[in-house]
């Protein structure tokens, strides 16, 4: 519809409806359980138990609850390092695209246990092929902060 108000043609729109992030669909309590049963889908699997033999879990996890909520448009900034170093260590010890499809799977599998709907779950498994390569190394991330111009 158009209206004219002092000689202004004016078109009235609809509002518009913002889309949830992923983050507000599915809440931070699942994204809590989330991480937690996911971790221990991963600890059952035998080629990926190695990778984090020498891990502080509950680090571990409280970065991944920080690094999801950020990626999945949660108001919590992640800090944590990049997923290129980050990574690391796992790729000196072997970690190749095996380990990581493996790891995929525990994360599709946990959020089907948790109930997620399928479409929340094809933006998760989005998210996550969106850093394979800098998981793996393929890639690297320069992060601004850490390079001298």
């Amino acid at each position: 519809k158009t209206s004219t108000i002092m000689g202004c043609m004016l078109t009235k729109t609809e509002p518009k409806i913002m889309k949830q992030s992923l983050y507000e669909q599915l809440g931070d309590e699942a994204v809590n359980d989330v991480v937690e049963l996911f971790y221990d889908k991963v600890l059952e699997e035998p080629k990926l138990k190695p990778f984090f033999s020498q891990t502080e879990m509950s680090i571990l996890k409280h970065h991944q609850k920080r690094f999801l909520c950020h990626v999945m448009g949660g108001p919590q900034p992640y800090e944590g390092r990049n997923m290129y170093i980050a990574h690391a260590g796992a790729r000196a010890n072997g970690l190749k695209e095996e380990h990581f499809n493996l790891v995929a799977e525990c994360l599709v599998a946990t959020l089907e246990d948790c109930k997620v709907p399928q479409a929340q779950i094809d933006e998760v498994v989005a998210l996550v092929l969106s850093v394979k390569n800098y998981v793996l190394g393929i890639k690297e991330i320069f992060d601004a902060r850490m390079v001298d111009m």
